[in-house]
């Protein structure tokens, strides 16, 4: 196979590119070609693609071509606003890939959002509140202004993140995960049902009966009109 790409982004499962090819293409610079060979675990597994004709636990060899590629910004050197907009499309991603009932792609894409608009609150709350800080060049530090707008989206964002992992987390199987993705977005909102009525399920699958009873109680609390779980199982 002839791979030719101009970037996989960090995101070559949901293009296509298999985990293999994602990790050789990092280490390879622009306009170079490569033989590779990437084993089963990093392909197409012990499932194989029927559509691609790619038995079960097969080894495939790609020759590879880098054509371009494009360095995106790391976590430290963005603005909020740029973490903001970042985080915005790995929802809008990730919303795509459960809808596709691709849950381990979407978790991924939640993830970034938590991970990017955390530190963002952390950088807030740690703010010196002297505003002549320098740096160890003797210069004045440059710190962002909040923004209560700004502030807002990011807290409905993140909220949204956590959440949604949640929902992922019990898709996969994983009540343990989901439980603590609830608790992450119940200490941004106490009263949301979604994470109130996912931290039920959360202990329901992990056969905590009395600890389900009680979070589902704390839903109806909340909101007694929400008497059925078929509006919880959706996206934020």
């Amino acid at each position: 196979a002839v791979v030719s790409t101009q970037s996989t982004g960090g995101d070559g499962a949901g293009e296509g590119v298999v985990a293999g090819v994602e990790k050789a293409l990092l280490k390879m610079k622009k306009g170079e070609s490569a033989s590779v060979t990437v084993k089963s675990p990093y392909a197409y597994g012990h499932v194989g693609d029927g559509k691609l004709a790619v038995p079960g636990g097969a080894d495939l060899v790609y020759q590879l071509t880098l054509e371009d590629f494009e360095q995106a910004k790391y976590k430290h050197e963005m603005t909020n606003a740029e973490k903001l907009e970042f985080s915005e499309k790995a929802k809008e991603r990730g919303t795509e890939y459960f809808k596709a009932g691709k849950f381990d792609l979407a978790l991924k894409k939640y993830k970034v959002i938590t991970e990017y608009l955390e530190a963002d609150a952390e950088d807030f709350d740690d703010m010196p509140s002297d505003s002549d800080d320098e740096d160890k060049d003797g210069e004045v530090e440059k710190k962002e202004e909040k923004d209560p707008e700004h502030d807002k989206k990011s807290q409905q964002l993140l909220l949204a993140g956590f959440s949604n992992q949640a929902l992922c987390h019990l898709k996969l199987m994983d009540g343990i995960s989901a439980f603590k993705a609830c608790e992450n977005a119940l200490k941004l909102d106490p009263q949301n049902v979604k994470a109130l009525f996912r931290r039920g399920q959360s202990a329901e699958m992990s056969q905590e009966w009395e600890d389900a009873i009680g979070y589902f109680k704390a839903v109806l609390e909340v909101d007694p009109k929400k008497h059925s779980g078929c509006q919880q199982d959706q996206v934020l």
